[in-house]
């Protein structure tokens, strides 16, 4: 069975509490980081503004997509969502946060910005970003590899993927040395790792870069869930 005290300490959680109302918790000091803490705040705001304008279950939805709040996500809901084989769209994962840096990165770059601008402008923006999202460690890790891979850009460098997810994995490991017996963060890599590594051979293996660009379009999604699944599965 699993050992969840063990577990709790790699979140680097040594106790729980137990309260039953909120009203019994007398805040004693305030965060000392402001920033961090106004972040936080606007997380609230919005977590707030959704359910104030939409119904409950689109915001609970909106919020765990947006801001990764998934306590308002009833359990039937979660279960519908683990049924049909879609539960990892409840969970800001670093897919969404590429997907998000490269839309803001090109929507400045399509305004004419400067591109070492617009680089230092999108690190800055995932960050604040990684934080609003609870800074959860998927988030951390695709945040360091964009702002490795960024950082080449604003210094006229080439970039090397394997440089930019072993310092990633570097960084998260020197905060929190027991990431490394946690199953998200060991997958998280192993995935990254594969889709780097093994899509351009099976490609070659298949002839797909050959192909015309309508059906290298359809083929590269499939040979990259390939690649994860031939680098997960042992793990798994």
């Amino acid at each position: 069975e699993i050992d969840y005290a063990k577990y709790l300490k790699t979140k680097r959680i040594y106790t729980l509490i137990k309260v039953d109302n909120d009203s019994d918790i007398d805040l004693l000091k305030r965060p000392s980081h402001k920033a961090k803490a106004a972040i936080y705040k606007l997380r609230n705001r919005l977590d707030l503004y959704f359910h104030r304008y939409m119904p409950k279950e689109e915001a609970g939805l909106l919020s765990a997509m947006m801001l990764g709040l998934r306590s308002s996500v009833s359990q039937q809901e979660r279960g519908v969502f683990i049924r049909t084989g879609t539960a990892h769209i409840l969970s800001i994962s670093g897919l969404h946060l590429g997907i998000i840096a490269f839309i803001f990165f090109f929507l400045m770059r399509f305004l004419r910005v400067q591109h070492k601008t617009a680089a230092v402008t999108v690190i800055l923006f995932i960050w604040v970003y990684v934080v609003l999202a609870g800074e959860r460690t998927p988030l951390i890790r695709a945040a360091m590899m964009i702002t490795v891979y960024l950082a080449a850009l604003i210094l006229d460098r080439q970039t090397d993927i394997y440089n930019s997810i072993s310092l990633a994995g570097i960084i998260l490991l020197a905060i929190n040395p027991l990431n490394l017996f946690d199953a998200g963060f060991v997958l998280s890599f192993a995935c990254v790792f594969s889709i780097v590594y093994l899509t351009p051979k099976i490609e070659r293996l298949f002839r797909a870069e050959k192909a015309p660009k309508q059906v290298r379009f359809l083929t590269k999604p499939a040979v990259v869930s390939i690649a994860v699944y031939i680098g997960s599965a042992p793990i798994i």
